[in-house]
Formats: C-alpha cells, structure tokens, sequence
C-alpha cells in the first residue's frame, strides 16, 4: 500500500504517545493490542482514510472506539 503522506502518518504515531502532565494527551487514541483490544474495521474505512476522504481526526477516533472490542 502506497502511503499519501508519511509526514501525516509520522504525526499520528507522535500524537498517539504524546503525555501531558503524564497522562496521555489523546486518550481516545489507543495501542488496541497492548490494551487487550481487537479492531474490525471495513476496508471501506482504512481505503476512506487512505485516500484522505476521510481525514478529521474526531470522526477517525470516534470510529476506533466504536470498533474497538475486547479480546
């Protein structure tokens, strides 16, 4: 798979670690595997993203966590 922008893709993997005071400053933006959680998702949805139809990252988060299911 041919990623649009590896700049983009660098800043997500930064923000998902980003601490503030030691507490993650994106809470909603989760290591699924370390934390016991599985993701499905539709390929629509990683094309979507790929292809930067969708592109905010409030609607991509809420997503996650929709789909976010314990192991």
């Amino acid at each position: 798979m041919l990623v649009r922008d590896p700049g983009l893709l660098e800043a997500a993997l930064t923000r998902a670690a980003t601490t503030i005071d030691g507490r993650d400053a994106c809470p909603t933006l989760v290591f699924l595997g370390v934390n016991g959680r599985t993701l499905t998702m539709s390929d629509e949805f990683i094309v979507a993203i790929t292809e930067g139809r969708l592109d905010d990252v409030g609607p991509i988060a809420a997503e996650l966590v929709d789909h976010a299911a314990e192991r």
